[in-house]
């Protein structure tokens, strides 16, 4: 599981390239710094 934390929520559909990624996004309207806004699970053997 990775966290998605602030702006980075703007570019966190580039993980979705990967199928094994699912994306997990909280429907927070606003990505303040430091704030957790959702993160990425992936499935498989190990990290990528």
């Amino acid at each position: 599981m990775i966290n998605i934390v602030g702006p980075d929520a703007l570019t966190a559909f580039e993980v979705l390239s990967d199928p094994a990624a699912h994306l997990h996004l909280y429907g927070k309207r606003e990505a303040r710094e430091g704030r957790k806004m959702g993160h990425v699970t992936r499935l498989g053997s190990g990290p990528k």
